[in-house]
């Protein structure tokens, strides 16, 4: 009877292993590999292993930037408000062209449109332009406090102090925020070092003036006039003007084209009505969201504990981010430990 007889070779780290299969009979030996074989997978691995500590330099840079911003921003806060415009400004200042750059080479540019970078840029023209106009804080205030800050929980903003965009997006959404807080509650304090004080704004020192109806205009209808007119602005030069390709994103296509969140949503009344549907959501967010400005402007208490909220919701989600992945590490090793006790 003829033998049949095979052999099979295989890498096994620096070893080459040779199986010999003869009948029923199977025979391994290890030889070592050759020099040059040794020293080019020596290189490869010294390569991957350079590339991921150049990447996780970065990542520990802008870790250590984020917890020292965290620090600076609670401290100033609390003791140093004068602090506040100044922070705002630089952080703006390092992160939005940073946000455009990585955007424009995305093909994401039409998210900068979006109504969180325009209420940024009218914060910026209060602050450096009109600190003195009572008026134009409580728009600012109302829209900050309403749908930028609503923001964090409506698009799952975080807290990942490691990662720029993560961080990037919480700034967005959570500084006008925190500056506007300042600005209310603290007007001499926070404009102390600043180009024009912030305490000769009317509304921030007299706010027994608001207790009435002409409140709800300032805090509620006139900021959602100013979010619908940019919405109605920014669908009809999407879906209208510009008409952009289809593999540059845009906030509309990303909500309301398939596979977006709303997309079912505005597409039940066609293709025809889908930008009034998604102005009709967008109005509807707003509305809700402006609700509770005005509580938020009257009440020292309330406003803090919004503010407290909201931080608690970037924590929660950052908290998510980092232990979801460690969980699914530690259930791969042990799939029969979880939470610290023995199952099965």
């Amino acid at each position: 009877m003829e033998n049949s007889e095979q052999y099979t070779v295989c890498l096994d780290e620096d070893k080459i292993k040779l199986t010999a299969q003869e009948d029923d009979v199977s025979t391994t030996v290890l030889f070592s590999a050759s020099g040059e074989m040794e020293e080019k997978m020596i290189n490869e691995r010294c390569s991957i292993y350079e590339k991921m500590e150049r990447s996780f330099f970065g990542e520990k840079l802008v870790y250590v930037l984020s917890v020292t911003s965290v620090l600076v921003l609670t401290c100033s806060l609390t003791a140093f408000q004068w602090n506040i415009p100044y922070i705002y400004l630089i952080l703006l200042t390092v992160t939005m062209p940073m946000r455009v750059y990585r955007y424009w080479q995305m093909k994401q540019q039409f998210f900068l449109l979006d109504w969180c970078y325009v209420s940024n840029f009218l914060l910026l023209i209060y602050i450096i332009g009109f600190p003195e106009n009572g008026t134009f804080f409580t728009v600012v205030f109302g829209l900050s406090n309403g749908p930028v800050a609503w923001a964090i929980l409506t698009f799952r903003n975080c807290l990942v102090l490691h990662s720029v965009e993560r961080m990037t997006n919480l700034i967005i959404h959570i500084l006008p925020m925190l500056v506007t807080y300042s600005i209310k509650w603290y007007p001499v304090q926070t404009g102390s070092l600043w180009v024009r004080s912030f305490s000769q704004t009317p509304m921030i020192l007299t706010t027994e003036e608001l207790r009435s109806e002409e409140s709800l205009v300032w805090l509620m209808v006139l900021p959602l006039g100013v979010y619908m007119t940019h919405s109605i602005l920014y669908v009809v030069l999407i879906t209208g003007v510009v008409k952009p390709a289809e593999e540059y994103s845009n906030i509309y296509r990303y909500m309301s084209e398939p596979p977006g969140s709303l997309a079912k949503v505005t597409s039940c009344a066609g293709e025809r009505f889908r930008p009034v549907v998604f102005l009709s959501l967008n109005g509807t967010y707003a509305a809700l969201t402006l609700v509770g400005t005005w509580l938020w402007f009257q009440f020292h208490v309330a406003h803090i504990l919004f503010v407290c909220l909201m931080v608690m919701i970037a924590t929660y989600n950052g908290a998510t981010f980092y232990l979801h992945p460690f969980m699914q590490k530690g259930l791969a090793a042990d799939p029969y430990r979880v939470c610290g006790r023995e199952y099965f």
